[in-house]
């Protein structure tokens, strides 16, 4: 049987979503590829707690699709309440959750189920990366870099097992406290960093301060009090990844020293005249 054009593109949608190695991009090519296919408006992935019929018109259409284990997702379809091509489309779906999941497991911290390293370097390649001019000007992000306070110390005394405990309740509790559209990540050992999307600075500042709180209020199996530091900074892309680390690195560091179990922020501590624009910040640090 003679291949169509509608075969062709078909076939490259499949081979497209196959390509791509992190979630961004497959998810960008998933939806243009649904968009093309179908001839909507437009297309989008949504939480499912945050698509409301609110926010829906009688021309759209709303399908579950799967993400991962067990996770599913909304794809909203503007406009085009007639699907005319639904095995096609079911294919696609199928392709995308199969190719989400393995990028997914790939992406996963193995202990705490939170973003690992990997995925913090796809999304900060995203974020940073050239194409940040792209972006609209009044996105607002802030990062911040938690940090276990005395962790080694709790390793000693309680041993690795309890360690490990901690960092999976604190991961729980930091997925139960941030929004889904916020990214957290298990940076390395006791360290973890979260992204706060569409967050000014006060309100992440408010936001991270409210879990340090709720971190220090837990009694914690066996080891009882736990606290953490946090360092937090403003994102801009123009600046690039490595001055946001640094900033937000020099608030942790500044929390650490000054009696820890407290956020501190890089713009107050610029503006108090405790560490100048260079991000220098003077001192022996011990972080254990």
């Amino acid at each position: 049987m003679r291949k169509t054009k509608k075969d062709d593109c078909r076939c490259r949608y499949l081979v497209d979503l196959t390509r791509q190695k992190d979630v961004f991009h497959l998810d960008e090519a998933f939806t243009q590829a649904v968009k093309e296919m179908l001839a909507a408006e437009s297309v989008s992935i949504h939480d499912p707690n945050n698509l409301t019929s609110e926010n829906l018109s009688s021309a759209d259409v709303v399908l579950d699709i799967a993400r991962g284990s067990g996770m599913v997702a909304k794809l909203l379809i503007s406009n085009n309440a007639e699907l005319a091509d639904t095995q096609s489309l079911q294919e696609l779906l199928e392709v995308y959750s199969n190719q989400y999941h393995h990028i997914y497991r790939s992406t996963q911290d193995m202990l705490t189920r939170l973003l690992n390293r990997t995925a913090f370097d796809e999304r900060m390649q995203r974020l940073f990366g050239p194409r940040k001019h792209h972006r609209k000007k009044d996105e607002r992000r802030a990062m911040a870099i938690l940090d276990v306070d005395h962790f080694k110390k709790i390793n000693d005394t309680y041993g690795h097992l309890y360690g490990d405990e901690i960092l999976i309740l604190l991961a729980n509790m930091m997925q139960e406290a941030f929004r889904a559209e916020d990214w957290l990540f298990r940076y390395g050992g006791e360290e973890f960093i979260i992204v706060l999307n569409d967050a000014d600075l006060i309100t992440a500042e408010m936001v991270v301060d409210r879990f340090r709180i709720a971190v220090e209020s837990r009694n914690f199996p066996q080891i009882g009090r736990v606290t953490i530091s946090a360092g937090l900074t403003q994102i801009f892309p123009s600046k690039g990844l490595t001055s946001t680390i640094a900033e937000a690195d020099q608030a942790l560091y500044y929390s650490k020293d000054t009696g820890r179990n407290q956020v501190s922020v890089f713009r107050k501590l610029i503006e108090a005249g405790i560490i100048d624009d260079s991000n220098s910040f003077g001192g022996e640090l011990e972080l254990f």
